[in-house]
């Protein structure tokens, strides 16, 4: 059984309960109000990357990733479309 296992979160954790979480993760996927601290990283044996779905990086300890080799990278565009969807949707109901 070569898979992936995928869990989503609808909050953030803290920072005991992201220590248990990496353990054993390979790719990580934070929010904005997700802290990857030196702790965390400290805890993660497998990780190979952090991608904060978010504008900036500042939530993750980046001096220790770089120290570790983990790439750290954000996708800052991530809810634009959505964005987009939402004001179209309001301007299509939009009654004066």
């Amino acid at each position: 059984d070569d898979g992936f296992q995928v869990e989503a979160l609808k909050t953030a954790l803290t920072e005991a309960e992201l220590i248990e979480k990496v353990k054993d993760l390979h790719i990580l996927g934070i929010r904005s109000k997700t802290q990857v601290t030196r702790k965390v990283l400290e805890a993660s044996n497998r990780l190979l990357a952090i991608s904060c779905f978010c504008i900036g990086t500042d939530q993750v300890d980046l001096n220790y990733a770089q120290e570790l080799g983990i790439p750290v990278f954000n996708a800052p565009f991530a809810n634009t479309r959505s964005v987009a969807e939402l004001i179209i949707g309001n301007i299509v109901g939009f009654d004066p």
